[in-house]
């Protein structure tokens, strides 16, 4: 999300209203997917057109998609990864593989939550009966590599610059008796 910003300054443009035309482009993006997604589940035009617009019309997203917040690409990235993994998963074709495993690649630089979809969809393809063991391995093994390769290489090169790996401590916060009050 940083390199996707770093664009106005270089284009000579003001970085908030930057910032704000890339997620009205996102916002736009996950609309139709996720209107598209829906559709494919459901087969129902209305509750496409009822579930989109509750989309469309929630707070919470708007606040996300009218802030300079990384949220609107990650979840773009999201919903475009599981799509072209579904597709892969339909149709077999290799290129939905490595298209799915790059759109996950860009969600987990986005955010480092995307190493959980990362692993989710490593695992789908790990447990996908229907496809021979060892081709289910070479799939886990090709999905791995692209989606988590990029992000890995960020942070061995952030460790071996900064002795750092993300520049944030380690640590677990437990819950306390005052949490619960």
């Amino acid at each position: 999300y940083p390199i996707l910003l770093s664009v106005a300054p270089a284009a000579g443009l003001d970085p908030l209203a930057w910032a704000r035309c890339l997620n009205a482009v996102f916002f736009a993006a996950t609309l139709i997917l996720a209107g598209y997604l829906l559709h494919l589940l459901t087969r129902s035009l209305i509750e496409t057109v009822l579930a989109s617009g509750l989309l469309l019309l929630s707070v919470e997203m708007l606040y996300l998609y009218t802030s300079a917040l990384s949220e609107p690409a990650f979840l773009f990235f999201v919903l475009l990864s599981a799509w072209l993994l579904a597709r892969y998963l339909i149709y077999e074709h290799r290129v939905d593989l490595v298209l799915a495993a790059s759109a996950a690649a860009l969600a987990f630089m986005t955010r480092y939550a995307g190493a959980a979809f990362v692993a989710a969809g490593c695992l789908v393809l790990a447990t996908t009966a229907a496809r021979p063991r060892g081709r289910r391995l070479r799939d886990v093994l090709i999905f791995g590599a692209i989606a988590g390769g990029p992000e890995s290489l960020w942070i061995a090169m952030n460790r071996v610059q900064t002795g750092t790996a993300v520049n944030r401590p380690l640590a677990f916060h437990p819950l306390g008796a005052g949490h619960l009050g």
